[in-house]
């Protein structure tokens, strides 16, 4: 027990003063983002592409104006898999077809056909973090046909991960203990907090000047802790944990749905980055809506159900752009509560990639020949921002000109993980895309 303590300390000591003088290497850290209704090619080629290093952003891609020299944004990428109607979302992030059906509490769902890019990253970057992975999500409730999906993000085929919906279990998964075999991560308290019965059982296995020395040594610690004003002691934010009351509206076709909650959303978001700061994960997925959940949005007091009065019916309206618009607001609003955090000599955001992404290839029935990946940040540094690139897209019954897994290589390598190819080879994934990594 004495070793223990003694080498806890002074690794605690020795982090705390590298810290303190900027020295700390920044970890990698990974954000998906994912809704549902596709970046579709007819809002995001609003925006004039001159050249890879020459575009003007435009409608809801305005938000990301502030950090435009740390995006980068790929078109017209095909997934073979995603033909399947309302499995887009699932075999979007996997690359591959979806999984069995498979009954939860009597509702059948089709799951996940592999493992989810979100996932595998986690699995590589959250071994030695509280949580492998977050997942959070917005309430629905969707009961009939293939709409029922529970979830499209998986560790293996057939292997879902769940995102928590309450925001209550998401506070208590973040700052409190999930069961007796876990610590509690509460990084606003001193690192000595975490070994405090240690130390008092060592304390009092001491002589009288040995104790001396042993409190002259924890309160070196504290003098450290002290000395960063902000910094790693003080860096898990404080947030209460709040419930919310869903509200819910008839939609088109007279059908009781969910609304969105712009609220709530942004306490999840809150949420979210805290886990980060707090150091609770490495990885965190942020899972709005997916498949054909049928949200009711509502913008300058009209309220559409997304997926059969918009999706169905007017795609390539302006309420669409509204709602891509919503999304943007909240990428980059998580991407700059993180550049605003400091770590080491910089901010935690130089060690971040985000990836937002959605269900859809393109139109929401079938659109699997023209994905998008809208990237900020630079990872650990191998992405080159400020890139825009449309990529060939797919013309008759030919596909694109690349697959939409050579993304997700490219978001791994991105990261410094070791990845070639990805998903179940039905499409060609030989390596990152091109003219995308430094």
């Amino acid at each position: 027990m004495a070793l223990a303590a003694s080498s806890l300390l002074g690794g605690l000591v020795l982090r705390l003063d590298r810290e303190a003088q900027g020295a700390v290497t920044s970890v990698p850290r990974f954000i998906l983002y994912n809704h549902s209704n596709g970046l579709q090619n007819f809002h995001l080629n609003k925006s004039a592409v001159r050249s890879p290093t020459d575009f003007t952003l435009s409608g809801f891609m305005t938000h990301f104006e502030p950090f435009k020299q740390e995006l980068t944004v790929a078109q017209n990428l095909f997934c073979t898999a995603g033909a399947h109607l309302h499995g887009n979302s699932s075999s979007g992030l996997s690359c591959t077809k979806r999984g069995a059906e498979i009954s939860v509490e009597g509702i059948m769902e089709m799951v996940v056909g592999g493992p989810t890019i979100d996932q595998w990253i986690a699995s590589r970057l959250g071994q030695s973090s509280r949580l492998r992975s977050l997942v959070l999500g917005h309430p629905f409730d969707v009961s009939y046909g293939n709409c029922a999906q529970g979830t499209i993000s998986g560790r293996a085929k057939n292997e879902p991960v769940y995102p928590t919906l309450d925001p209550v279990k998401a506070h208590e998964l973040i700052f409190g203990v999930q069961n007796q075999d876990e610590v509690l991560i509460q990084l606003q308290k001193s690192y000595l907090d975490f070994v405090k019965d240690d130390i008092q059982s060592f304390h009092a296995q001491l002589p009288g000047a040995e104790r001396q020395k042993l409190e002259q040594y924890l309160e070196s610690v504290r003098e450290i802790e002290r000395s960063l004003a902000g910094g790693v002691a003080g860096a898990c934010p404080q947030i209460g944990a709040q419930e919310f009351t869903q509200k819910s509206e008839p939609d088109i076709q007279g059908e009781l749905q969910n609304s969105n909650n712009p609220a709530f959303w942004r306490y999840m978001c809150d949420l979210g980055v805290a886990a980060l700061q707090c150091g609770a994960t490495q990885q965190l997925s942020m899972l709005h809506t997916y498949g054909c959940i049928h949200l009711m949005y509502e913008f300058d007091g009209v309220s559409r159900n997304h997926h059969f009065d918009v999706g169905h019916k007017d795609e390539e309206g302006t309420f669409m752009d509204k709602i891509l618009g919503f999304h943007a607001e909240h990428v980059a609003y998580m991407y700059k509560k993180l550049k605003d955090v400091p770590e080491g000599a910089g901010t935690m955001a130089d060690s971040l990639l985000m990836a937002w992404m959605s269900d859809g290839g393109g139109y929401h029935h079938g659109g699997n020949q023209a994905h998008s990946m809208i990237w900020l940040g630079k990872g650990n540094g191998r992405l080159q921002t400020g890139k825009w690139h449309r990529f060939v897209e797919a013309v008759g019954p030919n596909p694109a000109q690349y697959a939409l897994g050579r993304a997700h290589v490219t978001t791994a390598q991105a990261l410094g993980l070791e990845l070639d190819d990805f998903g179940d080879g039905t499409d060609p994934c030989n390596g990152p895309l091109p003219g995308v990594l430094a």
